[in-house]
Formats: structure tokens, C-alpha cells, sequence
């Protein structure tokens, strides 16, 4: 089966008519501390988990942020997963938070267990995607990894560099202003 046929990413805007569509039966919403998802989905999925954490890498709270990721790592691995699961992913705006930790849990549960291949598998479900480094960083940690999440997403990275700044050109033209800094 098609990775894009059981996993899917999404942004906070689309969230609820992609869970009407799609029908996940899993959902993990990464937002903004205080954000209510009561105005942004109405589906009921057999499991949704909420992590409350800012899109942040330069001043993110390392202690929080492996809290949190611990917390992410022990939820997916309770998760019984058969060929009926479906797994949505979101968090404000589907580019950083979301593909980062979707990417994790394709290199755990999906890919070669390669960087590089989990990196390829995220790519085919998601369009100019902005991983957050800190939070691949610490999963990467975690696990031992050695760099396996890290050096694929610092090549990407490398050849787009000017993505962020496009990223943050249109957020400000739609009147999205970022609580921190990144």
C-alpha cells in the first residue's frame, strides 16, 4: 500500500473537510499552546492526541520540547496499526511541526529506517515542506540516530534556502504573525 493511501498532512484551515473526506482514524494535532481545534474539526477519529508547543527552533525550550517528543514517542507506540488505519497529521499551517513529525513516524514505521529514504517518503506526501529541525534534532537524539533524521532534512534545507523567507513573506500577507521567533 501507497504511503499517501494510509497517511496523510494537512493544515489547520483544511483539517476539517480532509477528516470528512478521508476519514483518519488517527489524528495528531500539533498547535500553538491555547489554540481550541473546536472552530477547525468536527470529526470524531477513534484517536486524536494534542501536543501544545510553539513552531519554534531557534529559542525552543530543549527540556520541553523532549517532553514533549517522549510523550509523542510512547502515544505512537501504544497506537495498534493494521491495514485499516488511516493517519492525519496537522499542525497551524501543515509545513513544519506536522512534516516533522511525520517524518519520524515514517522512518520508524514505514521506511528502509534510512534518513534519506523516510526523507523521500515525506516529499511524496507534502509539497515544499519545512520540517522543524529542533524537533527532528531531539527525536534523532532520542532514538541514537547518530544524524539519520538530521543530515537528510540539512541537505534539503541547503538547496532551498530561501524557503523560510518565502514562508514568512506570505504568512505576514495573510495577516499570520508568528508568536516567535525562527
Amino acid at each position: 500500500m501507497a504511503i499517501g493511501d494510509w497517511l496523510k498532512i494537512t493544515c489547520l484551515k483544511n483539517l476539517d473537510s480532509v477528516c470528512s473526506s478521508w476519514r483518519p482514524t488517527v489524528v495528531f494535532s500539533f498547535m500553538d499552546p491555547g489554540t481550541s481545534l473546536k472552530n477547525f474539526m468536527h470529526y470524531r477519529p477513534t484517536h486524536h492526541f494534542t501536543y501544545e508547543f510553539y513552531d519554534q527552533e531557534m529559542s525552543a525550550n530543549p527540556e520541553a520540547i523532549r517532553a514533549i517528543i517522549e510523550s509523542y514517542f510512547q502515544d505512537i507506540k501504544n497506537l495498534q496499526i493494521d491495514q485499516t488505519t488511516r493517519i492525519l497529521f496537522h499542525c497551524h499551517a501543515g509545513v513544519s511541526r506536522s512534516t516533522a513529525c511525520a517524518y519520524i513516524f515514517i522512518h520508524q514505521h514505514h521506511s528502509s529506517n534510512t534518513g534519506a529514504q523516510s526523507f523521500s517518503d515525506l516529499m511524496t506526501l507534502v509539497n515544499k515542506p519545512w520540517p522543524n529541525y529542533k524537533i527532528c534534532e531531539t527525536a534523532d537524539e532520542i532514538l541514537s540516530l547518530g544524524g539519520a533524521l538530521t543530515r537528510p532534512l540539512t541537505e534539503y534545507r541547503n538547496q532551498f534556502k530561501k524557503r523560510l523567507s518565502a514562508y514568512r513573506r506570505l504568512n505576514r500577507s495573510r495577516g499570520l504573525i508568528s508568536p516567535v521567533n525562527r
